[in-house]
């Protein structure tokens, strides 16, 4: 046994009394693994490293922030990536993060697909109105009927 055997093999080491504002009295050997402001973890690498005990296994863990999503804070992940407004992705396990045709229609946040856009819109990159809902042309986005 050794204090390294302790250590993150991936990201940086997070201990609870660190930046929490704590007295450093916390268990020596309580932390956290996260990945840096600028990456985001990668948790279908995370689950093919499985329990390695090698570094080299965990190498990819930690991506770089594609363009459009906000890692700007230690601990992204991929499952719960935010994006910038104007960005899509399809599903939460997507790194693949793209801007949107008309920006107006991607809100943007945490929700993959649907959920991330502008009310009025759906499908993919949030391109189509629902029901009762047209397309403005010179907007891009997508008008409730009648207004």
């Amino acid at each position: 046994f050794s204090e390294d055997s302790c250590k993150c093999l991936y990201g940086l080491e997070i201990r609870p009394d660190q930046g929490g504002g704590g007295s450093g009295s916390g268990n020596a050997i309580s932390f956290e693994c996260r990945c840096p402001a600028g990456e985001y973890l990668d948790e279908n690498e995370l689950e093919a490293a499985g329990n390695s005990t090698s570094r080299d296994d965990y190498a990819t863990i930690c991506k770089t922030c594609p363009e459009g999503a906000v890692c700007n804070q230690p601990g992204a992940s991929l499952r719960t990536l935010e994006l910038e407004k104007g960005y899509y992705r399809t599903r939460t396990n997507s790194p693949e993060v793209l801007l949107c045709a008309h920006q107006e229609a991607c809100e943007g946040g945490p929700d993959p697909g649907d959920a991330s856009c502008r009310e009025g819109h759906e499908g993919p990159y949030c391109t189509l109105c629902i029901d009762e809902y047209y397309l403005d042309s010179q907007t891009g986005v997508c008008t409730e009927c009648g207004s």
